[in-house]
């Protein structure tokens, strides 16, 4: 869908700036990210700019590791690693689980 992609990749620019961050997350973008990631197409670009986004929020930042794992993130982003070898969704889920996993022996 044109217009998730679009969402996803408009929190993903806003995930990339700090200052933006807390109104992502106090909106409930964690979550909403989360679902984009689990219940896309991993071929979708929507399901790339959610895990980019994620991969964005959780850079340095062990509250939004930890927010992430809460919202059940950790399971989704394997799946894009799983289903979509080669897909850019999967980069940017391993990026993220990199960042998610950086110094947070709870999410390991």
């Amino acid at each position: 869908a044109p217009a998730a992609a679009q969402a996803c990749a408009g929190l993903a620019a806003m995930c990339a700036e700090p200052s933006s961050q807390a109104t992502v997350t106090e909106a409930g973008g964690v979550e909403a990210l989360v679902r984009a990631v689990a219940d896309g197409d991993p071929s979708a670009p929507a399901a790339g700019h959610a895990a980019a986004a994620l991969g964005h929020l959780t850079y340095g930042s062990p509250a939004h590791q930890e927010r992430v794992r809460l919202a059940g993130g950790i399971a989704p982003l394997i799946q894009l690693l799983v289903i979509g070898p080669g897909e850019p969704a999967a980069e940017q889920a391993a990026r993220a689980l990199a960042n998610i996993c950086d110094n947070n022996a709870a999410n390991l």
